[in-house]
């Protein structure tokens, strides 16, 4: 730090020579701009044009108090200006809300004669100061919020108090650190960071800013997790005269959930008859369609019959067919045995109920109905079509190991139970020392450990009611509908235990484990394999997505840990079941 800085640095604010230039914020469902957030750099010919530098040496030398009151005064003289619509994020360091010029009734002075109201401003707090004041920060802030000033939280998850802050102020805006947002749609860890964040933010009716938005990848995981507000070099840099109107061109990107495909979705023709009509019209009718391979025969909209083209053709096209055919009604032609099927029902029911026929041919037609009433005929090849898309989707997103889905078929199928205002359980199963398992035992052995599980689950949950997934290394999660799923749960940690001791060398069984170096490199016990399971149930209205329910389930997860042998965490951190030689106790 040299004297001519300093000198330079007094100069500046004395003579007012700071430029104050302002970056939207802006919905991230819609793009429309929220407010703006003001920026002060210095002059653009000084050394001190970057705001680092400039707030840096005003804290050193004792500066920085005088330096803000006139960026705050600059930007709220622009803002009114400029005419910019939404409200003002002004940023406000901790020493400079403890002082006297920065109370809300300065506030008021400040804006008076001007189209401003303390409602129109958000005082950010940032977390430059780490040694002051903590209680007196937060009575200040609190006396902002009392007068109508809505306070965000700067660079969240960046400094050492930050959530202290956020649970004792509840403020209206908590401003994500830029850090988790760069390269988010490519980093798991800031992925699983950031939900956990826009969870723990809904549920204190807090919104979300992420700042520093700079991608289109960036932009739209974002969006999609639900943050409320974006802002960023994307949306618009820092400028001196900002837009006022913006808007996104596309709406909120959403993963698309495939919705479960139904017969309604196979219905080709609903070209129908009555039995009464004559067998040569019906002919007349097939010759001007050549795609109809079949028509439906039905009365007072209940099917009744099915008369397939080749049939009726054939008899028409004998000698003297038309005239000893043509007249009499279809009735007698048509073939009786038909194959009904709901519209609801899934394509994989729909395809059991065509191959459990005894008849079965690729070109037979199927009728579609709705409440027992006529709808349409689909066709046996759109069956296989769609069963053969289905399954190439499925080994898509299935662990290659256990061919069981991945993390995105099982939350596509958590969020369609939430939508459906369903009533089930979510239970993540973890295998306890799996990894010092794999390390003396090898990778052969602990793919066997993984399968043993993963036939488990497929053994004691139902097909047509539970959904199991294995969503990576010794990880899964079932999806339980039926209603003795925690019997179901003790059962296969028991048969879990005992199936795996197969695995072990016998004296390691003998003594109930190994020693082995753990990730620290010291030498401990590790007991033999069990299974820590963390269950949640769901209710209708409880939670709003599945990152509400990773949200909830990772307490659980962490207390199902702590016990030895295997364990059930249900709904709280303090209801562990812990199984022991086959007795089940309550541990609270």
């Amino acid at each position: 730090m040299t004297d001519s800085l300093i000198c330079e640095l007094e100069g500046i604010i004395a003579k007012d020579l700071v430029c104050t230039l302002f970056q939207p914020l802006v919905e991230a469902k819609s793009g429309q701009i929220f407010g703006y957030e003001a920026l002060t750099r210095g002059p653009h010919t000084s050394d001190l044009f970057s705001p680092v530098l400039l707030f840096d040496l005003a804290r050193s030398c004792g500066l920085s108090q005088p330096l803000e009151f006139m960026c705050i005064k600059n930007a709220v003289r622009n803002f009114v200006r400029l005419g910019l619509p939404g409200k003002l994020f002004l940023n406000l360091s901790p020493d400079c809300i403890l002082s006297r010029n920065a109370t809300p009734e300065a506030f008021k002075g400040l804006f008076s004669g001007l189209s401003l109201s303390l409602n129109d401003v958000v005082v950010e707090l940032t977390e430059q100061a780490n040694n002051c004041d903590m209680a007196a920060v937060i009575r200040a802030v609190n006396a902002y919020q009392d007068a109508g000033i809505c306070v965000a939280l700067d660079d969240l998850g960046a400094g050492h108090s930050s959530l202290q802050l956020w649970s004792s102020l509840k403020p209206k805006f908590v401003k994500l650190d830029r850090h988790f947002v760069t390269n988010i749609d490519a980093d798991v860890t800031k992925q699983e960071f950031v939900r956990s964040f826009t969870a723990l933010a809904r549920s204190t009716e807090s919104r979300v800013i992420a700042e520093g938005i700079e991608t289109e990848g960036e932009l739209n995981f974002l969006r999609t997790v639900g943050i409320d507000l974006a802002q960023g070099y994307l949306i618009c840099h820092p400028r001196a005269h900002p837009p006022t109107e913006f808007a996104f061109e596309n709406p909120v990107p959403a993963r698309a959930r495939p919705t479960p495909l139904t017969a309604l979705s196979l219905v080709a023709t609903d070209v129908s008859l009555a039995s009464s009509v004559s067998v040569a019209r019906v002919g007349d009718i097939l010759l001007k369609n050549p795609a109809l391979g079949s028509i439906a025969i039905v009365d007072q909209n209940i099917p009744v019959g099915l008369v397939q083209r080749v049939n009726i053709l054939n008899e028409l096209s004998r000698p003297f067919g038309r005239e000893l055919h043509g007249r009499k009604p279809i009735v007698h032609f048509m073939e009786r045995d038909i194959l009904c099927v709901d519209s609801s029902l899934r394509i994989d029911q729909v395809s059991r109920l065509i191959t459990s026929r005894a008849r079965f041919r690729q070109e037979e037609d199927f009728v579609i109905t709705q409440d027992g009433r006529f709808l349409g005929l689909g066709q046996v090849v759109d069956v296989l079509r769609q069963i053969t898309e289905l399954q190439i989707q499925q080994a898509r997103q299935a662990n290659p190991l256990t061919l069981l889905p991945g993390i995105i078929p099982l939350n596509d199928c958590i969020e369609s139970l939430i939508e459906q205002r369903k009533t089930f359980a979510v239970s993540h199963f973890d295998i306890d020392h799996f990894k010092p398992f794999n390390d003396i035992y090898g990778y052969a052995k602990g793919d066997e450990i993984i399968l043993c599980l993963s036939n488990l689950l497929k053994k004691h949950t139902q097909q047509d009611q539970d959904v199991c997934g294995h969503i990576g290394g010794d990880d899964f999660i079932v999806l339980w509908s039926s209603d003795d799923w925690i019997e179901r749960v003790r059962a296969i940690q028991a048969q879990f235990s005992e199936y795996t001791k197969r695995l072990y060398r016998m004296d390691h069984v003998n003594i109930g484990g190994f020693s082995a170096a753990d990730r620290f490199g010291e030498m401990r016990f590790f007991p033999l394999a069990s299974l820590s399971v963390a269950a949640l149930k769901i209710r209708p209205g409880m939670v709003s997505s599945h990152h509400d329910v990773s949200s909830r389930l990772s307490p659980l997860k962490h207390a199902a840990k702590l016990l030895s042998g295997n364990s059930l965490v249900l709904d709280h951190p303090e209801n562990l079941l812990q199984q022991r030689n086959d007795e089940a106790c309550l541990v609270i």
